[in-house]
């Protein structure tokens, strides 16, 4: 039992610290850690992707991704698509400007952009 909590105590450290770093250099770009990671989920599965793939994939629950996905609706970095032959199911496809925050995002954590 005690290594299990040392383990968890390593991995939230190692997540905290992960932050700690893409913060401030996402900010200067306009997102957040959670913004920019959704996007990226997004851009990985080919631009479009089904709304339930992202919970998956960002390992969250459907209400945090419809949260996100509320935010950057309104900022104009994704579309949020209800499916023409199956009405429940919903469709996320980045724009343009999602694209290209997501590109700024990644030079920012690469050290390319001051």
């Amino acid at each position: 039992m005690q290594t299990l909590v040392s383990q968890l105590s390593v991995v939230k450290k190692a997540h905290l610290q992960t932050l700690a770093f893409a913060r401030p250099r996402l900010s200067r770009c306009g997102l957040t850690p959670s913004r920019f990671e959704l996007l990226r989920a997004v851009q990985k599965a080919g631009g479009t992707c089904d709304q339930r793939e992202l919970t998956t994939f960002l390992s969250v629950s459907g209400a945090s991704v419809c949260r996100l996905l509320r935010v950057l609706v309104t900022l104009g970095y994704v579309e949020h698509l209800r499916d023409q032959p199956d009405g429940r199911r919903r469709t996320v496809r980045i724009t343009a400007d999602g694209a290209e925050r997501a590109k700024k995002g990644s030079a920012a954590l690469q050290g390319r952009l001051t």
